[in-house]
């Protein structure tokens, strides 16, 4: 699975200190992540499954899974 520093790294204007144009292009690499639709909850279950796949075994794993978890659970749930 690819990154996303190594994605967000294939954006034009990465090397430049333009960041609103940044956000643009990062934003035109997620279909449907403006507005109103910026996760689902196939992408909180994409997130889990992954997790179960490859598994939790150190500290470190855990906050990884935490900090892409935590980011959709929060939205989802403010989203009602």
């Amino acid at each position: 699975m690819v990154q996303k520093e190594e994605l967000w790294s294939t954006v034009p204007v990465m090397s430049t200190a333009d960041y609103v144009l940044f956000k643009q292009q990062i934003f035109e690499l997620y279909p449907g992540a403006e507005g109103n639709h910026l996760y689902i909850i196939a992408n909180l279950e994409q997130c889990i499954m992954e997790a179960l796949t490859q598994g939790i075994h150190t500290h470190s794993e855990e906050m990884i899974y935490f900090r892409e978890f935590a980011p959709i659970m929060n939205y989802l749930i403010q989203m009602g």
